[in-house]
Formats: structure tokens, sequence, C-alpha cells
């Protein structure tokens, strides 16, 4: 019995931590340079911001493999995604000027080897002047963006598609060879966040930061068909629709969940094998929370990650405790 009751805790504990690593083992099995450069990429973004300068020389490191494992010879497809990449990357590394310097450097080299590739790069940001009309998404936000670029100035408005062009925020910024810095503000002129990122063959993608320091990728383009550098969703997919998602109430569901977790963990430590059933169906449903929890980083507040974190610690510490005293 015994035997049993530990399996079982000890499947809670990979169960719970199962859907957090399959992504990790993806890319870790991605291993040709376009998948490698796209992990680093989805890396940088989700957590580079809080990366030590070691993690940071760590990445160059994998970076500068990737770059020399590149053919010299590229499909435009894939030499578009690179840059969509390097643009995403070159945003958060830019927030971290002395500890990313090494990274930022390779990124450089980078985009270097992709122009080396067709000499008609050299010109691409000479020719950036004029009117573009763009659609892509902020992380799961779908927007339509109107931007006019004369030389090192930028204007233009963007509205969110759910709320319609009737609520557009007005954009005011600067041009730096293809370096786009903008600000946002609404209709009264108060500023309420900045696009950062790079605009390269018709697509603007990078970070948008909230004026309570919220960074969200996004990605824009005059096809509308960019794929989000570090989520792989494509700015057309509907199946995640978190933006009106009250997370205030979804935490409390996810506080319920939790304390089931908790509870049935504790019979089946007592020997309630009956508990099992219920254990199964949770598990099965954990799979669908996780998802929706991972790609609700970064549209979450500070405290309401700060409250999620707080609920895996408990449910974790709470398994960890009833499989110590089955071996008591």
């Amino acid at each position: 019995m015994k035997k049993i009751v530990l399996f079982v805790l000890a499947m809670l504990t990979i169960g719970l931590t199962l859907n957090s690593c399959k992504k990790d083992k993806k890319a870790a099995a991605d291993e040709d340079p376009v998948s490698v450069i796209k992990a680093i990429s989805e890396e940088v973004t989700a957590k580079g911001n809080d990366w030590s300068e070691d993690e940071w020389n760590e990445a160059r490191d994998r970076l500068h493999e990737a770059r020399y494992d590149l053919p010299y010879t590229l499909e435009t497809a894939e030499k578009a995604e690179i840059k969509a990449y390097v643009a995403a990357m070159s945003a958060v590394a830019k927030l971290h000027e002395r500890k990313a310097q090494h990274f930022s450097y390779e990124l450089e080299y980078l985009s270097d080897k992709i122009k080396d590739e067709d000499s008609s790069d050299s010109d691409e940001d000479s020719g950036l002047d004029g009117t573009y009309t763009l659609k892509g998404s902020v992380s799961s936000y779908p927007i339509t963006m109107n931007i006019e670029i004369d030389g090192e100035s930028v204007k233009g408005s963007y509205y969110y598609d759910k709320k319609g062009p009737n609520a557009k925020l007005n954009l005011q910024g600067t041009n730096n060879d293809g370096e786009l810095d903008i600000n946002e503000t609404d209709a009264n002129g108060t500023p309420t966040g900045h696009f950062v990122g790079t605009m390269s063959n018709g697509t603007f993608s990078g970070q948008f930061i909230t004026n309570q320091g919220k960074k969200m990728p996004f990605a824009v383009s005059e096809s509308g068909s960019v794929e989000l550098p570090n989520s792989g969703l494509s700015s057309s997919s509907d199946d995640l629709q978190l933006e009106g998602e009250n997370w205030d109430e979804f935490l409390d569901e996810y506080e319920k969940y939790v304390n089931k977790v908790i509870s049935y963990s504790k019979k089946i430590a007592n020997g309630d094998l009956s508990a099992m059933v219920d254990y199964t169906q949770l598990i099965d449903e954990s799979e669908a929370i996780s998802e929706k929890l991972e790609n609700a980083k970064g549209l979450m507040s500070p405290s309401q990650e700060a409250r999620y974190t707080k609920l895996l610690k408990k449910m974790y510490e709470s398994a960890q405790e009833a499989q110590k005293n089955v071996n008591n």
C-alpha cells in the first residue's frame, strides 16, 4: 500500500510540472539554427529582463553557435523570420545595455550575416519614408496601425481591433535607421506607453512597454500574417482570447482547483486510493489551466502574478509534505 501511495504522489508532482516542461523540451529538440535563434528569442523576451550578465553571455554563446551554423543561402521567409527575432531581442537588450553588451554585439554580427546574403539589404532602411497600414498584434491583442515615416520622424495612430477605429491611440516618435521608438498617447494627450522595435521589409516588431513597465511583444506587417517571435502565436490567431479575461475571478477559480489538489493529495497520502479517480480528473484539467496561465504572463498585474506564484508554490509544497509523511 505504501509503495502505491508513494507512486501516486510522485505522479502528482510530475503531472503538475509536465506542462511547463513541454516547451523547453521542444526547444531543445529543434537543433537547426533558425529554430535555435527562435528559442533564444523566446527566452530573451520572456526572461531577459531578469537575467544576470552571466545569463546574457550564455545566451550570446548559444546565439554565436547558431549564427555560425546558419547557411549562407536562406529562403526569403527564413531571413524575414530571423529579422523579426533579432528585432525582438534587440528591444530587450537595449534595456540592459551593460549586462547585454556582448549579446548586442552578437545580434549585430547576425544582422550583418543576413545582409551579406543579399546586397540589396544595405539599402533597405534608406527607403523607409512613406505611409504604412500594418496589421498584427500586441501579445494576443489584434491591432491595426497606420504610421507615416518621414526621415527621422514617425507619426500616426493605431487601435485595438476589438475596440474599433473610433478608439484610436496617437503615435509620435523617431526613426533611427529603421530603429523606431514611438510614444503612444490617448485622446487627451496622456502618455500611455511606447513601441520600441525595428522596421524592415514592411514589418515592424519589438516590444510594447506600458507606463507601468509591463513589457509585451508586438509584431505588425503590411501582409498582416507576421508571427510574434516569443510566443509562436500568429497575429491572426484567436484561439487564446485572453484580453477580456477577469484574472481575479480566474485566480479565484484556480485557488479552488489548488485546494482540491491538496485535499486529494492528503487523502491519497492517508491511504484513500478512491481519491485517485478524482485526482486523475484534476490532472486532466491541469493542462488547459497551465497553458492559459503560461500565456497570461505579461497580461496579469504584478499582484496577480504574485498570487499565481504563491498558489503554485502552495500546491507543490503540499504534494511534497504528503510524500514526506508517507515516507515517515
